[in-house]
């Protein structure tokens, strides 16, 4: 799978959470991706309720949840479902774009970055990619 319009894409790298307000392990695992998305400022975190946005999750091949999707412009270069925190930052750590580094600090909330809390992150992009 690839995104719609890569070069719409302002970052590099992005991790795609799938999740469900009813799925407990994605709710446990949830503090760890806010966390990473403010340790990763190079790193766009999207997140798509599979309820929700449920025709985006079927294009996806989406079986379970949760489940993780990272892109490098553009392109899928891994995945893993489950709620395995330490197998999440790995596959972070190790599908960063070459040069990038974490950041400890931040600046904010931002509903369209790699900085802030994964509520609403680029949903906007996810819905634009169903829809184009």
């Amino acid at each position: 799978m690839m995104l719609t319009n890569p070069s719409s894409v302002t970052v590099l790298q992005v991790v795609v959470y799938y999740t469900a307000t009813w799925c407990m392990p994605c709710q446990q695992i949830r503090p760890k991706v806010d966390q990473l998305s403010m340790q990763y400022q190079n790193v766009s975190f999207v997140k798509v309720d599979i309820d929700e946005l449920a025709e985006v999750a079927q294009f996806a091949g989406v079986r379970s949840v949760p489940t993780f999707e990272f892109y490098k412009k553009g392109t899928r270069v891994a995945s893993f479902a489950g709620a395995d925190v330490g197998k999440l930052e790995a596959f972070v750590k190790q599908h960063q774009v070459a040069g990038a580094s974490s950041s400890s600090s931040s600046s904010g909330s931002s509903s369209t970055g790699g900085n802030g809390s994964t509520d609403g992150i680029a949903n906007g992009m996810v819905r634009n990619a169903s829809t184009t």
